[in-house]
């Protein structure tokens, strides 16, 4: 049932999806993190929903300009599904904007596949890279997106390999004349600091290693039949499916290897997870898995709250 209905692409699914996200998110600032929310507070939270709410529509259309999925919704409702998997994400705004930027980056980037204006392109990316940067320091890993995307799309032009370099270089360049002029050395440094911490301490919360559990095995044998899946499409298509790939392996490297402790790095899976689910969803013909997926990941952000 729910496979048929969000098998479609419907402007109601969108409105059905965005108000769950609305409800979702508020339900857990009041009842489950029992925020007593105050003036500016309240004005604060407001727009993190809606960010989070434009983020989800920015996935949709993504997913249907590069022709990432077949006509449905799938991928904008697992999207939001795995926000809501993890609700310390909800409460995260340096994530939350971190994110929104590289799904920017990331329509920045697909969008290359018309060869025009590449070079404004990739300097918008690094650009949009480097901002991210300023919210989240390991971020930065997807200036490694932005140069598979020169890879891709137009290697042979030496400039193109340099333009990231100027586009991260003037967010930099603004930085340091921040914290020069208001001498703030040490908060020069700590932005520049990553952590790297192996820590799977932050798993044995079962609200946590519940839900990553379910969706690295789901994610694992959804990722096998969308590698198989790229061979078979349009040579655009494969360059914009391997884009992908390579976000999602950034996203779980973050994840790996970040020090903080309440999973709200896995955010950025989201996107790219969501992509290769949908993609299984759509070219699998077996109705029951289909409904099993998605009532797995339906029921999963209630699961996440009563564990």
């Amino acid at each position: 049932m729910i496979s048929s209905i969000f098998g479609k692409t419907k402007p109601i699914n969108l409105i059905f999806i965005g108000i769950f996200l609305f409800l979702y998110f508020w339900g857990v600032q009041l009842f489950v993190f029992h925020h007593a929310l105050k003036g500016i507070e309240w004005l604060e939270k407001s727009g993190l929903c809606l960010l989070l709410i434009l983020s989800a529509l920015l996935v949709d259309f993504i997913s249907k300009k590069n022709n990432l999925s077949r006509n449905n919704s799938y991928p904008i409702l697992l999207y939001v599904l795995l926000l809501c998997m993890y609700p310390p994400i909800l409460q995260s705004g340096k994530f939350v904007i971190a994110n929104f930027f590289i799904l920017l980056v990331i329509r920045r980037l697909m969008s290359l596949r018309t060869n025009l204006a590449i070079k404004q392109k990739l300097f918008d990316a690094s650009l949009l890279v480097g901002l991210a940067f300023l919210w989240y320091q390991w971020s930065a890993l997807f200036l490694v997106l932005v140069y598979i995307g020169v890879l891709f799309y137009d290697a042979k032009d030496y400039r193109n390999w340099l333009v990231p370099i100027v586009g991260g270089g003037m967010v930099l360049f603004f930085v340091l004349t921040y914290y020069f002029l208001t001498d703030n050395i040490t908060g020069l440094i700590e932005i520049f600091t990553f952590r790297i911490e192996f820590n799977i301490d932050k798993y044995k919360n079962p609200s946590f290693s519940v839900p990553v559990i379910t969706t690295l095995v789901i994610g694992f044998f959804a990722l096998i039949g969308y590698l198989v899946n790229i061979k078979i499409r349009s040579a655009k298509a494969q360059k914009a499916m391997a884009l992908v790939v390579v976000a999602l392996t950034i996203g779980i490297g973050i994840s790996v290897f970040s020090e903080d402790i309440n999973v709200s790095e896995l955010i950025f899976i989201a996107f790219p997870l969501a992509m290769v689910i949908a993609n299984y969803l759509q070219t699998t013909k077996s109705k029951w898995l289909k409904e099993a997926v998605l009532w797995i990941f339906v029921l999963m952000p209630f699961l996440a709250l009563v564990l």
